[in-house]
């Protein structure tokens, strides 16, 4: 489970994080510009992941139904193809905690770590982009949850996924129980994770680890 913190500070949380995962990028080979660039976005997921955490845990049936229909407003703002501006605007009135949910879906949508700033607003294939994760959002936010490891964690699993290819040019990889080496080895993706999630204040084991990563690759549901 998640440590118990409010990060209000964003600023402050990075800076901490920062100081917890410092050589997480050691042992790959890759440039130390790279390492210190990729570093900070491994910080940054970490600190999205505890934010959208503890909005998921302090979440009141009434908020829950109030960002919704934010979200489906917004949707339906997306469907008339307004002014580009005009979209700006109704993003910038949407509560904090929709830019959360439809930045993760965004990153799902796209299967690359991007979110609402990063998209062109006068290119009609971003729109669509758009539009399907705001209406993602809108889904999850609705429906029930029933799984052991909530939204915000699959997503941090996501990006430090994403972050270990897009800084290695190499698929995150997996060791085995039929593998003959220290049954405490880890590959150096796992590694990674490991030290993410640990960072982020999940407390799992390295097998509940490769459980995770797995139903998560393949779009399964983990309960």
């Amino acid at each position: 489970m998640c440590k118990q913190i409010l990060y209000r500070d964003l600023e402050v949380c990075l800076h901490n994080t920062l100081e917890t995962i410092e050589g997480v990028l050691d042992h790959l080979n890759i440039d130390l510009r790279q390492k210190n660039f990729w570093t900070v976005r491994i910080g940054k997921a970490i600190c999205n992941f505890k934010h959208a955490a503890e909005l998921e845990k302090n979440r009141k049936p009434s908020e829950t139904q109030y960002i919704a229909l934010q979200i489906q407003n917004f949707s339906r703002s997306i469907k008339r193809q307004p002014k580009t501006s005009t979209l700006l605007k109704r993003w910038q009135q949407l509560p904090s905690e929709a830019h959360i949910f439809i930045n993760f879906q965004l990153k799902n949508v796209s299967k690359q770590f991007i979110d609402f700033r990063d998209l062109d607003l006068s290119v009609d294939a971003d729109q669509q982009i758009l539009l399907e994760a705001t209406n993602r959002a809108k889904k999850w936010v609705q429906k029930k949850r029933g799984y052991s490891h909530d939204y915000p964690t699959l997503n941090l699993v996501r990006a430090i996924s994403y972050i270990y290819q897009s800084a290695t040019g190499k698929k995150p990889g997996l060791s085995s129980k039929e593998d003959t080496r220290d049954p405490d080895y880890m590959t150096p993706f796992e590694k990674v994770l490991m030290t993410s999630l640990s960072s982020a204040g999940i407390d799992i084991t390295l097998d509940g680890t490769r459980s995770l990563y797995r139903s998560v690759a393949q779009n399964k549901p983990i309960r």
